[in-house]
C-alpha cells in the first residue's frame, strides 16, 4: 500500500521558504459558521446573499473574511470578531448576533478608526486561529487539528479553528491576533512558546511567516532585521520607507521607536516556479517559491536615510 503524501511534508523536506508569506490585510472579519466548510467556504455556504455580496465588497478595503468555529459550542448567538491589524493600531472587537444579516449593521470604518461607539465590544485577550480547513487542503486538517487541540488546552476560548488562511504547504498554520502574526509549520511542542510570546508582545521567530500589515517584501525585511538585531519585541520598530531599486532589489527602512535610529536593509527578491506537488492535496497550478536575500544593512541616524538610499539605488 502506497503511503499517503502531503504537500506540507514535501515542502518541509525540500525546505521551501515561508518568510514573507502572510496574507496582506489591514482588518479581519471572523464569522462563526458551524456548518460544513466547503473548499470555497463563503461562496458555497448558506450565508444570506446580501451578506456574501457585502463580504465581496469589503475585500477592496483590505479586509479578509474567514469562518471560525469551536466544536462543541451549543447553538445560540453567532460570534463575530472584527480585528484591526494595522501597524499603528491593533484591536479586537467581539459581537454576538442572532442572525447573519445583523453583521451588516457593523460600521467597519468606525471600527478601524477605534471610535468610542464600539469600545464596549473590545476583546482584551489575544486570539489564536489555527487553520483546520481539510476540504481546502488535507494538510490543514492533518497538521492543524493536533495543534488546535493543544492551543485549546492551553488558551481555552481564545482559540478557534479557522477556514483557509493561505499557505497549505506550511501547515500547521496559526494566526495570532490582534497583531496579525502568521506562523507556519507549527508543532504541538511549540504551542506554549507561541502563546507566551504573543502574551508578551513578542515574536517567535523560528516559525514566523510575517505580519499581515506589511506586503511580502516588508515582511521579509522585518524578519531579517529582527534576526540581525535579535529584537523580538513587536513594538520595537515601525516601517519608515520602502523603495524599489533595480533587478528585484528593494530598500526597506524601519525606525527604532525608542532611539529614532533608522535600520535600512537592501533585499534581493527571487521568484522560482516548479510544478505543484502531486499529492492527495490540490495539485493545480504551480509551486511558486519566493526567497529573500539580505544584500546590505546599515543603521543610520535620523535624517540621513533619503540621501543614502538615493546613492545606493543609483
Amino acid at each position: 500500500m502506497v503511503e499517503q503524501q502531503f504537500c506540507a511534508q514535501l515542502a518541509r523536506d525540500t525546505a521551501d521558504p515561508f518568510i514573507g508569506t502572510a496574507t496582506r490585510a489591514d482588518s479581519w472579519l471572523l464569522i462563526e459558521y458551524t456548518a460544513v466548510w466547503e473548499r470555497s467556504e463563503i461562496e458555497c455556504s448558506h450565508l444570506p446573499s446580501q451578506v456574501k455580496n457585502w463580504i465581496e465588497e469589503i475585500k477592496q478595503e483590505a479586509t479578509q473574511t474567514r469562518f471560525i468555529k469551536r466544536p462543541g459550542r451549543k447553538n445560540g448567538a453567532i460570534t463575530v470578531f472584527f480585528v484591526v491589524t494595522l501597524e499603528q493600531r491593533q484591536a479586537i472587537y467581539r459581537f454576538q448576533f442572532a442572525r447573519y444579516e445583523d453583521i451588516l449593521t457593523l460600521d467597519l470604518a468606525e471600527l478601524r478608526a477605534g471610535t468610542q461607539r464600539y469600545e464596549p465590544y473590545r476583546y482584551q485577550a489575544p486570539l489564536f486561529l489555527v487553520c483546520t480547513h481539510g476540504k481546502h487542503d488535507a494538510c490543514c486538517a492533518k497538521f492543524g487539528m493536533p495543534v488546535y487541540h493543544e492551543f485549546e488546552r492551553l488558551a481555552g476560548e481564545q482559540t478557534w479553528q479557522s477556514s483557509h488562511v493561505g499557505g497549505d504547504k506550511f501547515a500547521a498554520n496559526v494566526i495570532c491576533f490582534p497583531y496579525g502574526i502568521y506562523y507556519g509549520r507549527v508543532a504541538v511542542s511549540e504551542v506554549s512558546e507561541i502563546i507566551a510570546a504573543c502574551n508578551a508582545s513578542q515574536l517567535y521567530l523560528k516559525r514566523f511567516r510575517g505580519r499581515s500589515c506589511y506586503p511580502s517584501i516588508v515582511q521579509a525585511a522585518d524578519y531579517l532585521l529582527r534576526m540581525r538585531t535579535e529584537q523580538t519585541d513587536l513594538r520595537a520598530f515601525r516601517l519608515s520607507s520602502m523603495l524599489r531599486a533595480q533587478d528585484g532589489q528593494y530598500w526597506i527602512c524601519f525606525e527604532n521607536k525608542q532611539s529614532g535610529t533608522q535600520h535600512c536593509l537592501l533585499l534581493q527578491e527571487r521568484i522560482n516556479e516548479k510544478p505543484a506537488y502531486r499529492t492527495t492535496c490540490h495539485p493545480e497550478g504551480k509551486n511558486v517559491i519566493r526567497s529573500y536575500q539580505l544584500r546590505y544593512y546599515e543603521m543610520l541616524e535620523s535624517g540621513h536615510v533619503q540621501h543614502d538610499l538615493v546613492i545606493h539605488a543609483c
